[in-house]
């Protein structure tokens, strides 16, 4: 969170290395033999519990865990670590000047990395498998591809329909000049309006915006603001706002275990989209931010009511 959003850049190779140092202690502690031995100490009795008690999944997630843990050399993943996160810093720079090839070492790197990851599971079916796995446990590229065949196909006739008709929505009202300022105010207004436990969250900026969870009563949120475009801002809010409900929805019984953290990226992505979308894009809430956005921004919404906000 912290190399996202205040660090200097001057901190970005050092970070790198303490967090790749942080990455190997963290893995060899995971797949020590002496976890394992205590794993097959407590898989007896746990067998023995409900399937979805607490106990049962404790030792069932973290037995998964440590056997992927153990496939996987200690250097590579601190590697992984270093990599990424030089690639972080580099990638901002890019961005910036629209430079994709000042990144293309690092993506080729980290590339790399992830062949080598995936060598470590020469069992699996398909090279995606063992990356997939880890976002979305026990879920296979077979399992997604018909998913993802049958959305592109209802996709892509929707997106022709809609390139057939620029001129059908008048948006201009999104564009124009928004002072940051005043979008942040906003936007920091519309998330405490949110379901989350006063006191867990804060918003900051970065360049891309993520949601990240210390704890589940420390929720990191992060939005961009475009001056020209203040949509850009509004809806990554609410987006992150959805990760940030997830991750304070968990129960406090959970914390500091295995069991503290998404399911899958699956169902985390669903709460964000949920709040992004169902919500953040559905006529009863626009009707209710739009005095809102009207009262921050009258000169550029004095016209504009909630219906003309919604289409």
């Amino acid at each position: 969170w912290d190399e996202r959003t205040h660090m200097p850049p001057g901190g970005a190779e050092i970070r790198a290395e303490q967090l790749a140092t942080l990455t190997r202690v963290r893995h060899e502690r995971l797949s020590s033999d002496a976890l394992g031995l205590l794993l097959d100490e407590l898989r007896p009795e746990a067998e023995e519990l409900p399937y979805d008690s607490d106990e049962a999944s404790m030792v069932r997630v973290t037995t998964r865990q440590w056997d992927k843990a153990r496939r996987v050399p200690s250097e590579l993943r601190a590697e992984i670590a270093r990599a990424t996160s030089l690639a972080e810093g580099a990638w901002i720079e890019a961005k910036g000047g629209s430079d994709f090839g000042a990144f293309l070492p690092h993506l080729e790197r980290n590339v790399e990395l992830k062949r080598r990851y995936v060598e470590c599971f020469p069992d699996a079916d398909h090279p995606y498998d063992p990356l997939l796995d880890d976002f979305e446990p026990r879920t296979t590229t077979a399992d997604v591809r018909p998913v993802l065949d049958e959305l592109r196909e209802g996709l892509r006739p929707l997106v022709a329909a809609i390139a057939e008709r620029p001129d059908a929505v008048d948006s201009s009202c999104l564009h124009g000049s928004f002072p940051i300022d005043d979008q942040r105010q906003l936007v920091r207004g519309l998330v405490a309006d949110l379901p989350l436990d006063q006191g867990s969250w804060r918003l900051d900026t970065t360049v891309h915006p993520f949601a990240t969870a210390i704890t589940t009563t420390d929720i990191r949120l992060t939005t961009r603001y475009d001056e020209t475009y203040v949509g850009a801002a509004l809806w990554s809010a609410l987006h992150e706002a959805g990760h940030g409900i997830y991750e304070n929805g968990i129960d406090a019984a959970l914390r500091r275990t295995p069991l503290c953290r998404p399911v899958s990226l699956g169902f985390h992505e669903s709460q964000s989209r949920t709040w992004e979308n169902w919500v953040g894009r559905g006529r009863p809430y626009i009707a209710h931010i739009h005095p809102h956005v009207r009262d921050e921004f009258p000169n550029q919404f004095a016209n504009v009511d909630a219906e003309d906000l919604y289409r």
